[in-house]
């Protein structure tokens, strides 16, 4: 069961603590609620859609409805008084004040500090920045201008003639919280069944527009209306969520990003302690131990800094050699500039940035500087502006990660980083905002898809907003990225040799003191805030300064912009004043968890996302461990007799060295979920035997067909799909691990047309909804059926899964390919997230084969009393392999009755390719041609090649590409093989008879072009058909079945 926490507050976040409150399920079900502090608790089953009705004497009543996706759910409800207005985003439902004559602008560009109060006081305008906290890089401000809407404009118009980019916003404002701006966007997922020209009949229903996609969210799509930003925007997202047709919609808001600053040969290396209090320094040892090349971590695990002040391009420690001989930085990009651009010295917003990385990654054994915690792996810059929204910051996190968003703004990189981001650092937040669908859906793809399954590891710090609990979603100082489950929450610990006592703070002590604080090493950071049990959040603490007196008492060493230091890093001549005494807070503390990320991964890449965490947590030390505070006392959650959390501490404070070694302990209980191709498959890789049939995903036509109760060596009861109707789509995992799964995310989808192979994660990352138009150039299209989750799945343990497959996302029967109709053969495809068990192996010419967390299934949909034999069935042809496809093998070896073979493909030099390569091979014996027989003689093409065999009294001629297999049946005399070109569905269609063994004929595609394979057999035929391709390099493709009954 998952639990819901709900919380009542007025438009500034006031609790209203007399509200009446119901939760009803969709079943119509009444969920029990009881106060707890200062929420209502109730608990459902996960998934659960449950609608809210709130009422309370004074406010208009609220009815809002959420879905259950966490451990727990957190869902604030403001309640509107007269004139006030609501919004939904993410789970909460809010009200607000609007403001007629207040703005928000955030203004962008090298003079804008000094051009943007010039020109608001020549017309008369008040400002302010909007948050204190926030940037403070002189270009790129954002304000909160007071006055009419008319000056305002003409602010804004000024300062675009003045050659800096402004963006303008309405004012939306929740109490003590940073205001944010309501632009003109919304950003609406549809469900899956919406095409995108109904989509775009609805907007424009609305006044709205589509302006781009948000591919991440599967069937998503940035709405936008023209002119100024206006509150009416709200009734149209209003509108929007009362479709049925809508997942969901939110306005794409702007919000405040705040800042949470505050034995090597290396010189500074005595400076900077905490690396030995977390024992970095033996985690070297200890991957020295195993490879000298590994020591500091491995070159082949990169790190990516997202941070407000961008990474220096040009500091020695960020860019030095690493063992591999590249550069450490990867790149490092701009995306607060306009256009987006490679960052430079010139451009950088600050240090922060800067320290960060080095904190996380700083080189060392280069005589020169300070070290991080993981100095020879991979680092990637990216700067973001002091404001953003959730869209763009979803395009910068996926791009840093290896991932395309469908970003149209200027500049952005058109290609992901050479490599991509492992683990992902942000020292920063936006406090108050709530967690964003398309956030969330942007965090669930990273830790879905990211690290080729196994997920990236994303690293927050909680901020340095002082004693009080972060994650208290109505609260003050709420950070709702690190609360989220699939984040590490990171807070600080006080670091070696603090000041003691501590004179003044600017953030009290738990018992309201701020004078004279009494402090120890590896105690809390007295800006730190807490977390809560159930969310068991914190994650850990690492190392930082004591606290803010206002000034940092305790600063950590770091490096800065190169000569703008007061620290010389260099042993003797020249200078180097590339470092400075000024770094701390949760800033300092989430890259150095990043670090140890880091090197925990370059000691076992295998690990997911999940496995990393826990090993974080089991390798923490239990620091303060007498603590009797309420709050901060440890517990024992798991009932081991041992403590293993406090709200202050999470699991404790790093411990590098521990970490890595359980990393490196080849007798740690590992999970390791798979599911199989076939029901000899064991999980080892690679499989072998039949992969198109996987039986653990299979579909039965009545949706109301209970979980059956299956032995892990049953057959799936597999039945073919229905059209018209809902059917039931079943999975099934099992761990054949040491040691449980704490969670696993069963995923189970369906491609809009077979194919001759399923890559990982291309082929199954959502795409284009069902039955939308085929995209020109054809790309393969992927839709998500259903994800659930599983818990704590014991060692040994299999479990199944049901969703139901709405009849809204089967795909049609037929399609128009060329002007013919074609009957798609969709493919059923599993997975089980993240990734886990052993290493995947590619180069395969199964792709599934080599990874035992994803199967595929070969479907049949069918009409009742519907079948017609005449029409194509249509696959894609193609590799998305740099070496493309050289030729196409058509197999009848197991047809059997079937009057001929007809071929068309939707593409004009593949379709002459082929043509001219089938009436070769039959009229001149070209092969290779397997006519039957135990064969006599092989020959196998080491080189693309052409050639004449001479075996007994038969000669061939062979043309074909690498591990082509020449074939002879014995030269027995067989049925002469003919063709031809006929019409099949007003299409030219190579037409191939007598054919009774398998015919490779060229049909060059180049990597990445796909094209449709139209293929109908005629005639009584039985049996299978089976299309396989040849790619480039020689290997073939896993191949796709058509299989006739005879009827």
């Amino acid at each position: 069961m998952n639990t819901l926490w709900i919380r009542i507050v007025d438009a500034h976040f006031r609790p209203i603590k007399d509200a009446a409150v119901e939760a009803v399920t969709a079943e119509q079900r009444a969920i029990r609620l009881h106060r707890e502090e200062d929420r209502w608790v109730g608990q459902s089953a996960a998934g659960d859609r449950v609608t809210l009705r709130v009422a309370a004497k004074g406010f208009e009543p609220e009815t809002h409805t959420v879905v259950l996706r966490d451990q727990v759910t957190q869902v604030v409800i403001g309640l509107r008084q007269g004139g006030q207005l609501s919004y939904s985003y993410g789970s909460d439902r809010l009200a607000f004040v609007p403001l007629e004559n207040a703005f928000l602008i955030h203004v962008r560009g090298g003079k804008a500090a000094d051009t943007f109060p010039k020109i608001a006081k020549k017309l008369d305008l008040n400002w302010q920045p909007v948050s204190p906290l926030g940037g403070k890089a002189p270009d790129d401000l954002f304000l909160r201008v007071e006055g009419g809407a008319e000056r305002v404009q003409e602010l804004t118009k000024e300062l675009i003639r003045a050659k800096l980019t402004a963006e303008l916003s309405r004012v939306i404002e929740h109490g003590e919280r940073p205001p944010l701006g309501l632009t003109n966007e919304l950003v609406v997922r549809f469900h899956d069944s919406v095409k995108r020209p109904e989509a775009e009949r609805l907007a424009a229903s609305l006044g709205l527009k589509i302006t781009r996609t948000v591919r991440h969210a599967g069937n998503a799509f940035v709405l936008a209306r023209e002119g100024e930003p206006s509150y009416d925007l709200l009734k149209a997202a209003d509108a929007l969520a009362r479709d049925s047709r809508v997942a969901y919609v939110e306005p794409n808001l702007t919000f405040v990003i705040e800042a949470d600053q505050y034995t090597p040969n290396d010189p500074l290396w005595g400076q900077v302690p905490h690396l030995r209090l977390i024992d970095a320094d033996d985690a070297w040892d200890l991957l020295d131990n195993v490879a000298v090349n590994l020591r500091g971590g491995s070159p082949d695990i990169t790190i990516a800094v997202i941070d407000l002040d961008g990474v220096a391009p040009n500091h020695p420690d960020l860019t030095a050699n690493l063992t591999d001989g590249t550069s450490k930085l990867v790149s490092s990009t701009n995306f607060a500039a306009t256009p987006i651009a490679a960052q430079t010295v010139a451009t950088l917003g600050g240090d922060h940035g800067t320290q960060c990385a080095a904190s996380a990654t700083a080189a060392f054994d280069e005589n020169r500087g300070l070290p991080g915690v993981a100095p020879n792996c991979h680092l990637i810059g990216a700067r973001i502006a002091g404001a953003a929204n959730s869209v763009l910051m979803a395009d910068i996190y996926l791009w840093v990660a290896g991932f395309m968003n469908g970003s149209t703004a200027a500049g952005f990189p058109a290609v992901p980083p050479a490599r991509a981001a492992d683990v992902i650092s942000s020292s920063w937040g936006s406090t108050g905002l709530a967690l964003s669908s398309t956030i969330r859906d942007c965090f669930d793809f990273l830790t879905t898809y990211g690290r080729g399954g196994k997920g990236c590891v994303l690293c927050f710090s909680l901020g340095n907003s002082g004693y009080g609990d972060y994650t208290n979603a109505a609260g003050t100082r709420f950070r709702a990225w690190p609360t989220y489950e699939k984040t590490l929450g990171v807070g600080a610990s006080i670091n070696t040799n603090p000041t003691n006592p501590v004179p003044f703070s600017s953030h009290p002590d738990p018992n309201g003191n701020s004078n004279n604080i009494a402090t120890a090493v590896d105690t809390r950071a007295l800006y730190s805030p807490f977390g809560a049990t159930a969310l068991r959040k914190p994650d850990l603490v690492a190392p930082a300064h004591t606290a803010y007196g206002p000034a940092l008492i305790d600063p950590i060493l770091s490096a800065v912009r190169v000569g703008t230091g007061a620290v010389d890093g260099c042993p003797g001549a020249p200078v180097c004043n590339d470092y400075a005494t000024t770094f701390g807070g949760t800033s300092h503390a989430t890259p150095t968890v990043a670090g140890a990320v880091a090197l925990i991964l370059s000691a076992r890449p295998s690990l997911n996302w999940v496995q990393v965490r826990d090993i974080l947590r089991r390798s923490c030390v239990r620091i303060d461990a007498a603590q009797a505070n309420a709050i901060g006392q440890w517990q024992d959650l798991d009932g081991d007799g041992l403590i293993d959390y406090s709200r202050w501490y999470g699991a404790g404070r790093l411990d590098v060295a521990a970490a890595v070694g359980l990393a490196l302990d080849g007798t740690l209980p590992l999970a390791d979920v798979h599911v199989r191709e076939n029901l000899a498959d064991t999980g080892a890789v690679p499989s072998g035997g039949a992969w198109w049939e996987s039986p653990d995903i299979w579909v039965r036509q009545n949706a109301a067909t209970p979980i059956p109760a299956l032995a892990w060596s049953d057959p799936a009861p597999h039945e073919n799909a229905r059209r018209g109707q809902d059917n039931a789509v079943f999975c099934r995992v099992r761990n054949r691990g040491t040691a449980p799964a704490p969670v696993v995310y069963v995923r189970a989808m369906i491609t809009h047309w077979g194919g001759p192979e399923f890559v990982y994660p291309a082929d199954f990352q959502p795409s284009t909804n069902v039955g939308a138009p085929l995209p020109n150039p054809l790309v393969p299209g992927t839709y998500l059926i259903g994800e659930t989750r599983i818990d704590n799945l014991a060692a040994g343990a299999d479990q199944i899964v049901k969703f139901t497959w709405p009849q809204a996302l089967i795909p049609p029967e037929t399609v128009v390919v060329s002007g013919a109709t074609v009957r798609w053969h969709p493919c059923l495809l599993v997975e089980a997230s993240p990734h886990d068990g052993p290493n995947p192996v590619g180069g395969l010419a199964v792709p599934v084969q080599g990874n035992n967390n994803i199967a595929q299934r070969n479907i049949t949909i069918v009409n009742a009393g519907d079948a017609d034999s005449d029409l194509f069935v249509g696959m894609i042809a193609g590799t998305r392999d740099a070496v493309g496809v050289a030729t196409l093998i058509i197999d009848a070896s197991l047809l059997r009755g079937a009057t001929a073979i007809r071929l068309h493909v939707a593409d004009e030099r593949a379709m002459k390719q082929l043509t001219a390569g089938v009436r070769r091979a039959a009229q001149e014996q070209l092969v290779p041609v397997q006519t039957g027989g135990k064969p006599g003689c092989a020959v196998i093409i080491e080189e693309r090649t052409r050639l004449r065999v001479e075996c007994g009294p038969c000669d061939m001629v062979i043309e074909a590409a690498p591990g082509s297999r020449i074939i002879t049946g014995g030269c027995g005399v067989s049925k002469p093989v003919t063709t031809g070109v006929v019409k099949h569905q007003g299409l030219d269609a190579v037409e191939i008879q007598g054919l009774r063994g398998q015919i490779e004929v060229p049909m060059r595609l180049s990597g990445g072009q796909f094209v449709p394979l139209l293929v109908a057999v005629t005639g009584p035929g039985s049996g299978d058909l089976r299309i396989t391709q040849r790619r480039g390099d020689g290997e073939l493709s896993a191949g796709y079945g058509i299989r006739l009954t005879g009827v």
